[in-house]
């Protein structure tokens, strides 16, 4: 297990292995629009985080009705366990929490690069087709169907990307009341 994760995200970055690199590099990235978001928009990391997780879920049930497949509504489930409080707890503890299942090392890390290129796969592959639909002349429901499929899986896993990076709020009152404080001071000296 490495400790040193939860001090320095960036620590798996200088692994050989590509995965883990791709995976760190894309949670820095997810890090870092989500900032970006936070700091343009009047709405929290957290709020992009369920917004991000109720669009899944939603483009999941239009997938599940175009295509008839109702195991895909496993996307839907997923995108609600994740968006609900507390289960946001960052890398460290999903790893802990795999390693504790008898699962090896890394397991998620692997599953969440192969879920999104899959995702990112359903995009590519269908949505040149869908653009060119109106010059041949018809949609396809099956490329439409791909289209949400792959925008279901890309957008979950950008979601859980930017909710391994959220600080943890746990409705700690202390915090809160030292918050409220804080505001009444600064606004006080004002």
């Amino acid at each position: 297990m490495a400790l040193n994760h939860e001090s320095n995200p960036h620590s798996e970055a200088d692994d050989s292995n590509p995965i883990l690199r791709l995976d760190a590099r894309l949670t820095r990235l997810a890090d870092s629009a989500a900032e970006g978001w936070q700091a343009r928009t009047p709405f929290t990391r957290q709020g992009l985080t369920l917004g991000l997780y109720i669009a899944a879920a939603l483009l999941g049930v239009g997938y599940v009705l175009l295509s008839h497949e109702y195991l895909f509504l496993g996307i839907g489930f997923l995108a609600y366990m994740g968006s609900m409080p507390g289960r946001q707890r960052g890398s460290l503890v999903e790893e802990i929490q795999m390693e504790a299942t008898g699962l090896p090392r890394h397991t998620l890390k692997y599953l969440a690069v192969g879920v999104l290129a899959i995702g990112l796969f359903g995009l590519v592959s269908s949505l040149p087709l869908l653009l060119a639909a109106p010059l041949t002349g018809g949609i396809a429901l099956g490329d439409l169907a791909s289209v949400l499929g792959g925008g279901a899986l890309t957008v979950l896993k950008v979601a859980d990307y930017i909710a391994r990076t959220n600080p943890s709020d746990r409705g700690d009152r202390e915090r809160q009341i030292e918050r409220v404080g804080r505001r009444a001071t600064m606004g006080a000296a004002v």
